[in-house]
């Protein structure tokens, strides 16, 4: 999907082409780093690092959450697969309680079991709900992006018994805006927050209402 010409190695002068006060959230690939300057870069320009689409070794993957990372990019995606001799990023995710993992609930990218495995390993806490949503998504037998609402990812978790309503939305809301350090801003229906709201309607877990910004969208 990405044109090998447009692949760079990570590092300071390629970050600062394509980072300004707009970007909230990087994804890099560690291992292709020289040197811990770039994360530096990032750590200091306050934008928050994701571990993705990355052949990171086990210790190459804990070096980079030493020094800041705490975020993987929809885990077992775009990664090293687990194995028993070379444990790879996704198992040292796991195993650092500091780190967050996003995972695209579809059922097809991860399958319901992997979910809850992770769940079961990071808890909701740690455990935040992407989408990876493109139109190129799930056609002709592969796999770039994927083709679900955020919404769908809630209802699957559900559907699934992989965690209560209330908990898939926290991993939809509260905590994207806590990785993002936007948590005073959004993520939770409070006085002073951005008064962003989408009415469910509990039988059917289909959405029938959505405010933005307080006005009604929807």
């Amino acid at each position: 999907m990405h044109p090998p010409e447009w692949i760079k190695p990570l590092s300071v002068d390629v970050l600062k082409q394509i980072c300004d006060p707009s970007v909230s959230l990087i994804t890099v690939a560690p291992e292709t780093a020289s040197s811990v300057e770039p994360l530096e870069f990032l750590r200091k320009a306050g934008i928050t690092v994701s571990l993705g689409h990355s052949n990171a070794t086990f210790d190459e993957a804990n070096a980079a959450f030493a020094e800041g990372v705490k975020l993987v990019t929809h885990v077992f995606n775009a990664l090293p697969a687990v194995h028993h001799r070379a444990p790879g990023p996704v198992t040292a995710a796991f195993l650092d309680e500091s780190v967050t993992c996003a995972i695209i609930c579809d059922g097809l990218h991860v399958s319901e079991a992997a979910v809850k495995l992770v769940l079961k390993i990071k808890g909701k806490a740690r455990t935040l709900l992407v989408t990876d949503a493109a139109h190129v998504g799930t056609t002709g037998g592969g796999l770039v992006g994927s083709s679900i609402n955020l919404s769908d990812a809630v209802r699957n978790l559900v559907k699934w018994n992989a965690a209560s309503f209330p908990s898939a939305i926290e991993m939809a809301t509260a905590n994207p805006a806590q990785v993002l350090g936007l948590q005073e801003v959004v993520g939770q229906i409070a006085a002073g927050k951005v008064a962003d709201i989408v009415a469910w309607d509990m039988s059917t877990l289909k959405i029938k209402h959505v405010f933005l910004a307080g006005r009604q969208i929807f």
